[in-house]
């Protein structure tokens, strides 16, 4: 499902969830923003400013047809998080493996390049370049990711055109990495 605008795209996943909870009958789905007005981050913080061009997609996702019991929801996150880092890398490069790393428990950052003596303000080394929510309602998990492909919307983030000099439509990572999400979840079941 694309919209041009949501408050949350976890929201809207969550509703419809709720709505098809009773049946048992919804199918893997993806609801994908052009922007939101309401996005948030773990435990309810509004952290991630959606901006047009960026990424901002949640997933819905039988994980008991994946084999995941439900005492291990908790992995989802890791594994979301090992997706979206694989993915990006993907689109980067192999050399992205390099910069490209993850924040526990769910962001991803890219750091400077190799040789570089750059130290990002507070002394850290990387900006945040995606973020991942990860919300259960067994048998379905709903995964939020947010990636900066276009945009850094805060000083303290980066974007992949920005970084690695590549334009990805968020579009064009719907399908792929539901791909890589799938993958992951089933491997750490």
């Amino acid at each position: 499902l694309h919209f041009d605008k949501l408050d949350s795209t976890n929201d809207y996943a969550i509703a419809l969830v709720y709505k098809c909870y009773a049946r048992n009958k919804i199918g893997e789905t993806a609801i994908l923003a052009d922007t939101q007005t309401d996005g948030r981050g773990r435990l309810n913080k509004k952290v991630w400013i959606s901006t047009l061009g960026n990424f901002h997609c949640s997933y819905i996702i039988n994980i008991e047809e994946l084999g995941v019991r439900e005492n291990q929801a908790p992995l989802i996150t890791a594994a979301s998080v090992s997706a979206v880092r694989d993915i990006l890398i993907t689109i980067a490069g192999p050399d992205a493996c390099i910069r490209i790393t993850t924040k526990l428990p769910n962001d991803i950052l890219v750091n400077p390049p190799p040789g570089s003596d750059i130290r990002f303000a507070g002394g850290s080394c990387g900006k945040k370049v995606a973020g991942i929510l990860v919300e259960v309602f067994y048998p379905y998990a709903i995964v939020g990711v947010g990636i900066n492909l276009q945009n850094s919307p805060v000083k303290m983030a980066t974007n992949i055109m920005d970084e690695f000099k590549i334009r990805v439509k968020p579009i064009e990572l719907v399908d792929n990495l539901y791909k890589f999400l799938i993958d992951k979840i089933s491997i750490g079941s």
